[in-house]
């Protein structure tokens, strides 16, 4: 009697160690990125240094790609010790695009999401304000966002 091994069938749906690809995302277009934000009506503008303030427990603030969100009561934002609580009180859109976090990507007057990030970082940013937006309420919008555009 003779045995023969065969490698498994990449197509095989029974095999356990086959790994489905997830579909590729569609790249959005640079252009479509760069529209201006729907403002909900109601919330406030909210400049840099006001945002900055919203530091502490009970008012944790964000902000990313002209919004702000409100990220209190999120284990991921309070305290030292929260994985993203250096994100809190600021415009973090430059930093999640680029996926780096130096100093330099959280001042926009350094760097603007909407002036110094490629096509590909503003998608990586757009996914991102997505997830934010399931998740987080939206407590206003960066005042004069636009104008580091230049």
């Amino acid at each position: 009697m003779s045995s023969s091994l065969t490698m498994p069938n990449a197509s095989d749906s029974s095999n356990p160690t086959t790994k489905t690809k997830k579909p590729k995302k569609p790249v959005r277009p640079k252009d479509e990125l760069l529209k201006p934000i729907v403002r909900k009506e109601g919330l406030p503008e909210i400049t840099l240094e006001e945002l900055a303030d919203c530091t502490k427990d009970d008012k944790l603030w964000m902000g990313c790609k002209g919004r702000v969100f409100d990220v209190t009561g999120s284990e991921h934002y309070g305290g030292d010790d929260g994985s993203y609580s250096s994100f809190v009180g600021k415009d973090c859109s430059v930093a999640l695009g680029k996926m780096k976090f130096n100093p330099e990507f959280f001042d926009p007057s350094q760097m603007h999401w909407s002036r110094d990030l490629d096509e590909k970082e503003l998608n990586i940013l757009e996914d991102w304000v997505v997830k934010f937006e399931g998740k987080y309420e939206v407590a206003g919008y960066i005042k004069d966002d636009r104008k580091h555009n230049l």
